[in-house]
């Protein structure tokens, strides 16, 4: 599960260390000419990710056991309460599916970002660097395309794969990469329907996604040269975090509304991380968007979020998927947005004609 706890059991890594300063380096395993599965078998034994989980019966005090529940358990760690129809997906092995097969691996010289576990081991991921996939959306701002691969062994999320843009290291930017994977990606239930025929399917179409992942360059350029104007952003902003009604004197106003679009505003207007390069473009909208979720909303309003969804995990998961996982953040609604307007080359008509939205 992801809860609110902001480091990792276990977290491995390459390049720079993480702002928590917690892991271990893992370039040198690189650097010894290991093959890629290698190093991923390696580090996969050091985090724990390879431990397989299992499911035991539930009992109460006296030695009875509780029908049609199970404990899911990693070593000696208990991970969570699951129904007993419950389908453990390992994350290693033959149908594992933290573990892209060898030929994906070798095709796309995949190299571990960051991976690890949380909650004892109740969460796991991987996240993959692409070799030769980074590019420049514009001369000087340099795009890094991740993939991310996350399981879970509590029933509460799916395991999931895609693409993301965000390396994640702590419970924060994992949750965020989570959201930006689901959707994009694949995912798997872990149900009693999903048989290894199917795990191996979503193995394969590992591959196929991050193909489709790979595209995102030729949007990215394209979004580098659409401009953004006021109209275009106001429709924007009234799109993915809402629009500020008209009140009558004295009535109470939406201050916190008002607040978050001045904040994105202010980031688009030239106070977020590159934006003197990405300019008042549709690029410069997404990463204002991203900025703002990643760094500036996100630690406050996902604590919120989390703590209020597992204050009691097993009653509270449904809530977890509504509020968190099912409903499109912000920022997915500015990317949907911005990605109309781009194919529609700034014509703000054709895009809320496209969304059905009534622009500004």
């Amino acid at each position: 599960m992801i809860t609110n706890n902001q480091l990792p059991d276990s977290i491995a890594y390459t390049d720079r260390t993480p702002w928590h300063g917690a892991g271990t380096n893992i370039d040198g395993l690189y650097d010894s000419g290991a093959s890629a599965s290698e190093v991923l078998s390696t580090v996969y034994d050091q985090t724990g990710i390879s431990t397989p989980v299992r499911k035991r019966p539930v009992m109460v005090a006296g030695g009875t056991k509780i029908p049609g529940y199970m404990a899911t358990v990693r070593g000696e760690n208990t991970l969570g309460i699951v129904r007993s129809d419950y389908r453990v997906l390992q994350d290693t092995g033959e149908f594992g599916v933290l573990e892209p097969p060898k030929e994906v691996m070798d095709e796309f010289n995949l190299k571990i970002a960051t991976a690890g576990t949380f909650d004892n081991g109740a969460t796991s991921w991987a996240q993959f660097k692409i070799d030769g996939g980074q590019f420049d959306a514009i001369k000087g701002d340099r795009v890094d395309p991740y993939f991310m691969l996350l399981n879970n062994h509590t029933g509460a999320l799916k395991a999931t794969a895609g693409g993301c843009s965000i390396r994640a290291v702590c419970t924060n930017t994992i949750t965020y990469a989570y959201q930006q994977a689901k959707g994009k990606g694949l995912n798997l239930k872990h149900t009693k329907r999903v048989t290894d025929e199917r795990v191996a399917e979503y193995r394969t179409a590992v591959g196929e996604s991050i193909r489709v992942l790979m595209g995102v360059q030729a949007f990215y350029e394209t979004a580098a040269q659409v401009q953004v104007n006021e109209a275009a952003w106001n429709s924007l902003l009234n799109f993915s975090v809402g629009a500020i009604k008209q009140v009558e004197d004295g009535a109470r106003t939406n201050s916190r509304l008002q607040n978050r679009r001045d904040y994105l505003t202010g980031l688009f207007d030239g106070n977020s991380i590159g934006s003197e390069l990405a300019g008042q473009t549709a690029w410069g909208a997404l990463n204002a968007f991203s900025e703002f979720d990643n760094y500036h909303a996100g630690v406050k309003r996902r604590k919120g979020m989390e703590e209020s969804a597992w204050t009691e995990e097993a009653q509270q998961a449904a809530r977890w998927r509504n509020v968190l996982l099912d409903q499109k953040s912000p920022t997915q609604k500015a990317q949907q947005f911005l990605s109309v307007f781009v194919q529609n080359n700034g014509d703000l008509s054709q895009t809320g004609d496209a969304l059905g939205f009534q622009v500004s």
